[in-house]
């Protein structure tokens, strides 16, 4: 494998014969990739989204923007608390409406 498209197409259980990673942890390296791809998403709101229970980009475009904008502001502030990000780095209700969005292109 050699860029994150082949990454993300490849059967996970391929990748985790030819390696030493359970099928498991290649799934969810697969899926922190394909949140990756959705423009505007950053490193910190992939620790968010995955915290909020969406693992992949189809989870991110099945989602309601308003009730998971809801759950990220909460686990984003707890972050903020304990010193994990900075209040900026909070995303917006806008930027996770974007995501989704962009999640169902």
């Amino acid at each position: 494998i050699t860029d994150v498209g082949e990454l993300v197409l490849t059967d996970p259980l391929l990748i985790a014969d030819k390696t030493d990673m359970s099928e498991k942890t290649v799934e969810k390296l697969q899926g922190r990739a394909q949140l990756a791809m959705v423009p505007g998403i950053q490193e910190k709101d992939i620790i968010l989204l995955e915290e909020a229970g969406v693992m992949n980009r189809k989870e991110l475009a099945d989602q309601d923007p308003l009730e998971l904008g809801i759950k990220i502001n909460g686990i984003s502030k707890i972050y903020v608390d304990e010193g994990k990000i900075a209040e900026a780095e909070r995303p917006t209700i806008e930027e996770v409406y974007t995501w989704v969005k962009a999640a169902k292109a």
